[in-house]
């Protein structure tokens, strides 16, 4: 398998004053061991609500799944991912309770984990995946993949995991819609 050098950046455009929500954008800064077992984690969150509980929300979602992700005894990606999202809803729903319920109704979340030429993500509510491939862009992701925040179970707040290999020559955008 070729290698492949992966780049992550974040460009966050976000003016907190005029903005009618909340957003936040990460990238996991893992040990070199780390990232080398593991790959890197990505977080893009935006919350259709001012609410100042959206950034303590936020910062447990962040702790929550990179402690979780980057603690885990398993070294194949996917079934490590999958670990993590489980804790970290389990997490989320004892602390938060029904506070979680109301707040996953107007998120949207995309977490995604890439190591060389792997990628998984999960997505709750409205995000884009721009996929750029042999000169065509593609939005991976329909309006069915996160699905409606209404309809989610809040014990498991982020369902399902897409799962997909990257060309040498591809990029990949994660964006909100606004």
């Amino acid at each position: 398998m070729p290698a492949l050098r992966t780049e992550t950046s974040a460009l966050l455009i976000y003016d907190p004053d005029k903005s009618r929500g909340t957003v936040h954008c990460s990238i996991a800064k893992p040990t070199p061991l780390e990232e080398r077992m593991l790959g890197r984690l990505v977080l893009l969150v935006e919350v259709d609500s001012r609410d100042p509980l959206n950034h303590q929300i936020i910062e447990e979602l962040q702790s929550a799944i990179t402690t979780f992700y980057y603690q885990s005894e398993d070294f194949q990606i996917e079934a490590a991912f999958e670990h993590a999202l489980q804790s970290t809803n389990d997490r989320l729903q004892t602390l938060l309770g029904e506070q979680l319920v109301e707040w996953v109704k107007s998120a949207n979340v995309l977490i995604a984990v890439m190591k060389d030429t792997a990628l998984h993500f999960t997505v709750l509510g409205r995000m884009h995946a721009f996929l750029v491939h042999r000169q065509r862009i593609v939005d991976i992701l329909d309006s069915s993949t996160g699905g409606p925040a209404d309809d989610v179970a809040p014990l498991k707040i982020l369902p399902q995991i897409i799962s997909g290999q990257l060309n040498l020559d591809d990029s990949l955008l994660f964006c909100t819609t606004s």
